[in-house]
């Protein structure tokens, strides 16, 4: 299934609304119920990921996270 505008919204947001299991086998090799127990279980993932800086040189690692943020 082709995005009709792509321009309009980012593939990856577009694929989470869409919650579609063939879509993400096809893409993640996971379901979207395991890709929410990734995201949401044992080891909370998604909390994990959204407070824990990606080590850089030109940024510092005591910096507030920016959820939601892009870096581009």
């Amino acid at each position: 299934e082709l995005m009709p505008n792509p321009r309009i919204e980012l593939p990856w947001v577009c694929l989470w609304k869409g919650q579609n299991n063939c879509a993400f086998i096809t893409t993640m090799g996971f379901d979207v119920k395991t890709f929410r127990f990734i995201l949401e279980g044992p080891g909370h993932f998604a909390e994990l990921w959204d407070n824990t800086p990606i080590p850089r040189d030109d940024v510092s690692s005591r910096g507030a996270p920016h959820i939601g943020g892009r870096s581009l």
